[in-house]
């Protein structure tokens, strides 16, 4: 080059080699990674579809409380209980008419939830909530004409006030008739308690009251006497 002397021509030659070696590697290495460009994308697309086939054969089923299958048989069942506003027969979903007139039963599925045994307890109250209508009625003063549908949880109240003992819950030797009969402020609703303002509330507030006497231990499974086998 003019005006460079040999050692200066040599480096700059030099330089120049390796720029143009270093251009030449990088479009061959670009030209290597346009090409395999669709391989790339369709190994990635598979492995992304494998991934969730993965994520979703490891993922954890939604869970139900054991029991939940018998609550839903509960809200269906063809009952046929009705609920009165007062006096001895104010009726209860653990004692129908059975084809023995010396005796009295109760529906298969009731059975079924008592013959779970203590655990039924925590079941019936996870469920003192549920407002699903049954096929049980209520033909109290307002509905004498008309019986409305009971809710689910009410049925749950009326099976665990019959299959419990204690203090908390119970008023001891007590003959009082009708509706909420021997049970404590805060522990009963009546079974038309949607049909006013703050139905619900007084549910989840019952619901409350139960749980909490449950963990505390103070009340106590007990199977309904004319309900034994023997």
């Amino acid at each position: 080059m003019v005006g460079l002397t040999p050692w200066m021509n040599f480096v700059f030659m030099r330089m120049l080699c390796l720029m143009l070696f270093s251009i030449s590697q990088f479009t061959q290495h670009l030209k290597i990674c346009l090409l395999s460009l669709p391989l790339i994308v369709a190994l990635g697309a598979r492995t992304a579809s494998q991934s969730a086939r993965v994520i979703r054969a490891g993922s954890p089923q939604p869970t139900t409380i054991p029991g939940d299958d018998l609550m839903t048989a509960l809200a269906s069942a063809p009952l046929m209980t009705v609920y009165h506003e007062d006096g001895a027969a104010d009726a209860t979903v653990t004692a129908v008419v059975s084809a023995d007139p010396g005796r009295q039963d109760a529906p298969a599925v009731v059975r079924a939830i008592l013959d779970a045994g203590p655990s039924c307890i925590q079941l019936l109250i996870a469920h003192l909530d549920d407002q699903r209508l049954t096929a049980a009625r209520f033909d109290g003063v307002r509905f004498a004409g008309a019986p409305i549908q009971v809710p689910l949880g009410h049925l749950c109240l009326d099976i665990l006030i019959h299959a419990t003992s204690g203090r908390t819950v119970h008023v001891v030797n007590c003959t009082d008739d009708g509706l909420g009969a021997c049970v404590r402020s805060g522990y009963y609703f009546r079974p038309d308690v949607l049909q006013g303002r703050g139905g619900a509330t007084m549910m989840r507030q019952v619901q409350a009251r139960w749980q909490r006497a449950n963990q505390a231990k103070r009340i106590r499974f007990e199977y309904p006497a004319w309900l034994k086998r023997g």
